[in-house]
């Protein structure tokens, strides 16, 4: 889905499609991604690619607020400061919100069973709680941990296959049989 934001001379092509004014707008735009993010983590939606969209589309809106304190970033890559005096508790908003997404993406990630990603996503989220001056939530940190349980559970039983599958190809291979070419 794509929104299209009312503006004040304000070219998305030319700031690399980023909203770059911290108003109250975007910030419920953002708001709205992480709710409705949430609302597909839970079981009676269970639509786990859905909510790691919103929560991606949620980290995009808020990347240009995001790289440094008290500077907007611009272009596609944003590596170009477009304002560098933005006021200081735009940034700490902007990272809390962006702990908050990246929680809802490793929610996600871990529930499609993408274990190692959403380890990432855990580890930026607490990253991003830290950089905005607040301790992380004990939740995000179990999960971390939950998803690191079940990542080496994931890779014990992948070695476990693999080991199997070398050990049942070499007692297939029986010596040769009397009367056989071989």
């Amino acid at each position: 889905a794509t929104m299209k934001f009312p503006s004040k001379n304000h070219d998305t092509s030319v700031t690399g499609g980023h909203r770059l004014e911290w108003d109250p707008l975007i910030r419920i735009v953002i708001a709205s991604r992480l709710n409705l993010s949430l609302l597909m983590l839970k079981p009676h939606f269970s639509r786990y690619e859905q909510a790691a969209e919103q929560a991606r589309l949620a980290l995009h809106d808020l990347s240009p607020f995001c790289v440094a304190e008290g500077k907007v970033m611009k272009g596609s890559k944003l590596d170009k400061v477009h304002r560098d005096d933005e006021p200081e508790q735009t940034y700490l908003d902007a990272m809390s919100f962006q702990a908050k997404a990246f929680f809802r993406l490793g929610s996600a990630q871990y529930e499609l069973g993408e274990y190692s990603k959403a380890i990432s996503s855990f580890e930026k989220s607490v990253r991003c709680t830290e950089l905005a001056r607040a301790k992380p939530d004990n939740l995000v940190l179990r999960r971390l941990h939950e998803a690191k349980r079940e990542s080496r559970r994931k890779s014990k039983r992948q070695r476990k296959k693999f080991k199997f599958a070398f050990l049942t190809n070499e007692n297939d291979e029986s010596p040769s049989q009397p009367g056989s070419d071989h």
